[in-house]
């Protein structure tokens, strides 16, 4: 609270030093000099300028670093959801659970056993399918 109270006090009584120092010189002219000001007084108005630059800059840059920063994890928690589970994307990573019932999307592994059947049964119906077209063809030719 002091901090704010010094801060708007602050310009208010540089300006009375420039007024008390240039009351002699507006009796004689109602000219304006930049000597007329003290030194100390220029310096310290000086650096109080280019600090409040130098905060208002660097609060500027912080706070677009920020949005990136929140923009870029943004997208890669979208890819990092992308790669673990295509299926159930863009929702939260999906963990199986044997006592509920699973979504739709949800295959279950299986057994080598039954991996192994299947991939008979494929073959099987691809000899099949072989077939059927080899004796459509054979009757086609022979038209």
């Amino acid at each position: 609270m002091t901090y704010k109270i010094a801060v708007k006090w602050f310009p208010i009584s540089l300006v009375q030093e420039v007024l008390a120092a240039q009351q002699p010189a507006i009796s004689e002219s109602w000219s304006f000099s930049l000597e007329s000001i003290p030194t100390k007084v220029l310096i310290i108005s000086s650096v109080v300028l280019i600090t409040c630059i130098w905060i208002g800059c660097a609060y500027f840059m912080a706070n677009r670093h920020q949005k990136a920063v929140q923009y870029l994890q943004s997208q890669l928690d979208e890819l990092w959801l992308l790669q673990a589970k295509p299926s159930v994307w863009p929702h939260a990573p999906f963990i199986p659970n044997a006592r509920e019932q699973n979504p739709p999307e949800y295959i279950p592994p299986m057994d080598p056993q039954e991996q192994e059947q299947e991939a008979n049964e494929a073959r099987e119906r691809a000899e099949k399918a072989r077939a059927f077209l080899e004796t459509r063809n054979k009757h086609k030719d022979k038209e």
